[in-house]
């Protein structure tokens, strides 16, 4: 039987899609998925405003207005790359 959908103009295998869960928080668990029949999953969403929170927090909130520009423009695209790369 042929299940082979599309999905938001994707095409699929079939209509089971696992939405966003403790099942698609790992590569491994995203594999499992497919292994056992996932059509698609869902995978966890990354905000710009956690990316943010994250430098504020590295740079001390008060102590971020006295930073060298250069400084500034280093921190943001580090913590930026790190925020994705553990994405």
């Amino acid at each position: 039987m042929d299940l082979s959908t599309t999905f938001m103009g994707i095409k699929i295998a079939n209509p089971l899609i696992v939405a966003s869960s403790g099942l698609t928080n790992t590569v491994d668990r995203i594999k499992e998925c497919a292994d056992n029949g996932a059509g698609a999953v869902v995978l966890k969403s990354l905000f710009e405003e956690q990316l943010i929170t994250e430098k504020t927090f590295l740079m001390g909130q008060d102590d971020m207005y006295f930073w060298y520009p250069q400084a500034l423009d280093f921190v943001n695209s580090i913590s930026k790359e790190e925020g994705i790369s553990e994405y």
